[in-house]
């Protein structure tokens, strides 16, 4: 028991001097050491940034928010710029040394605040497995040890603060303007002359243009060379860049215009220009060979003044146009034609296409010739095609007048006679009587169940059977169809809703057999 005593007494002595030990050591410790590249930093605060001769201010009135001091107000590349402030928000040193550690700075950054500005100078880099694996930093009296990444986010090449892309906005630009010559306008494009009448380009071209300008980006900056500028690229009115001679070498071309000046390879250039050049072929050489170059058409005014509405399902006037007929048309106005003079006579009648922001005017002229409203040349598409364009708004019109499944349709009343499903299948019920010949019933509800219409008829006529039928579906609520029906000399006619259609004469022959 004594023994016990004593044991409790040294485990707690133990436990005393343990928590002294710690006590003191902590107080030692102090707190946690800082390992940011500049204590506090906010990018919010961040005024400019410079490095040995390039500065960037934070500018509002920027197209990208910077400018690169000393310039007419020359835009610095955003992406470049906040790289920097991402890196000095998120960078950590890993080593402080003393600033002679670092060896002999190459190149300095100074981060410009509304309170100060702070320097941080590049030192050496020491190799790793890798390359160049980390490399110091020198702030104030210390050197920090970076991954090799933080120090080349922090040091970007000069042409990197550049936008090097002056024609990144020529897919957005709704007029497109090369002088001398070349004046672009809309989308799809259309060549413009001086006389203000537009011809629609052949997309290819148009395509090899874009591209080429898309292509041209700046390589070097420089002085500019001594000549005279040899184009002016405005989109939308506005100055994008003139192109002057070639820079010192030959190898390069001068740009210079609102977000900047400096050199871009020649090479790409002259795909500029050939592309320029072919735009100024003869006409018949480059207008859009398709009737209508539309990625897609909405709706579609007929030369019979129909309107089929192709936004979403498709619809003739009042009534569901018929999908595979609606294609056909679609299909027809994009297959390329010939080349073809206009002719001096009048159109017979025109097709009036509506896109998206763009409507357009296809004049017809009978023999295979359409024309755009306003162009100099015609399209010869063929004898074929051309029949399809004139076709009328009835030969839109979905043949289907309905379409019901047989079974939902409970009850079929002929001329205020009703017929009633009875509660065996097959069976059909008159005033609560089966009748005597269900299978004349079953065949009438399944030609009533989806009705096609073969025909129209020009004016509204009488018919002297009415039909109305009862459909219950297993989910949903209940509806009814009706029409009258009745033979002419035409053949089965029927009328619905205020339309006025030949169908199938079996249904009439159905008839007269449940009567």
């Amino acid at each position: 028991m004594i023994a016990s005593v004593r044991g409790l007494y040294v485990l707690a002595a133990i436990a005393g001097l343990l928590a002294i030990v710690v006590a003191l050591d902590l107080r030692r410790a102090g707190p946690p050491s800082d390992r940011a590249l500049v204590s506090g930093f906010s990018a919010d605060a961040v005024t400019a940034l410079a490095w040995d001769g390039t500065r960037v201010v934070r500018d509002p009135a920027s197209a990208t928010g910077w400018s690169i001091a000393g310039t007419r107000r020359t835009p610095a590349e955003a992406r470049t710029v906040e790289a920097v402030l991402s890196a000095l928000r998120g960078a950590r040193w890993q080593r402080r040394e003393a600033a002679a550690v670092a060896g002999t700075p190459s190149r300095t950054l100074a981060i410009e605040t509304a309170a100060g500005t702070t320097k941080l100078a590049f030192g050496d880099a020491l190799p790793g497995g890798d390359g160049d694996a980390q490399q110091w930093l020198v702030a104030g009296d210390h050197a920090l040890l970076v991954d090799a990444w933080v120090a080349r986010a922090l040091a970007p090449d000069p042409l990197a603060l550049r936008v090097r892309t002056p024609f990144a906005a020529v897919l957005d630009a709704t007029e497109l303007r090369i002088e001398p010559g070349i004046m672009l306008r809309g989308s799809p494009r259309r060549l413009v002359d001086p006389t203000g009448h537009e011809l629609f380009v052949a997309g290819a071209l148009v395509d090899d243009l874009e591209r080429a300008l898309l292509a041209t980006t700046i390589v070097a900056v420089a002085a500019p060379p001594a000549g005279e500028p040899i184009a002016r690229i405005t989109f939308d009115g506005g100055l994008v860049a003139t192109v002057g001679p070639p820079c010192t070498g030959g190898k390069q071309r001068w740009v210079a215009g609102p977000l900047g000046e400096g050199c871009v390879d020649e090479t790409a250039w002259q795909a500029v220009a050939r592309a320029i050049a072919a735009l100024a072929r003869p006409a018949a050489e480059i207008i859009e060979r398709r009737p209508v170059p539309l990625d897609r058409i909405a709706k579609l005014t007929l030369p019979d003044s129909g309107v089929l509405d192709l936004a979403k399902r498709p619809r003739i006037g009042s009534h569901d146009a018929d999908p595979a007929r609606a294609l056909e048309l679609a299909a027809i106005l994009a297959a390329p034609g010939q080349p073809v003079p206009r002719p001096a006579t009048k159109p017979t009648g025109q097709l009036a296409v509506t896109g998206d922001r763009i409507e357009l005017v296809l004049e017809l002229y009978g023999r295979g010739i359409v024309a755009r409203r306003g162009e100099p040349l015609a399209l010869q598409i063929g004898d074929g095609a051309y029949a399809l364009l004139v076709r009328p708004q009835a030969a839109y019109r979905d043949p289907v007048l309905w379409l019901e499944e047989p079974t939902t349709i409970q009850r079929v009343t002929l001329d205020g006679k009703p017929y009633a499903r009875g509660p065996v299948i097959g069976e059909w019920l008159r005033d609560a009587q089966p009748v005597a010949d269900p299978a004349a019933l079953d065949a009438l509800v399944e030609l009533l169940a989806s009705p096609r219409a073969i025909g129209e008829l020009p004016e509204p006529v009488t018919l002297p059977h009415a039909i109305e039928l009862a459909i219950v579906p297993p989910v949903g609520p209940a509806s009814k169809r009706a029409l009258r029906i009745g033979k002419l000399p035409q053949g089965c006619a029927a009328s619905v809703d205020a339309s006025h259609v030949l169908v199938a004469p079996e249904l009439c022959a159905a008839i007269e057999r449940v009567r």
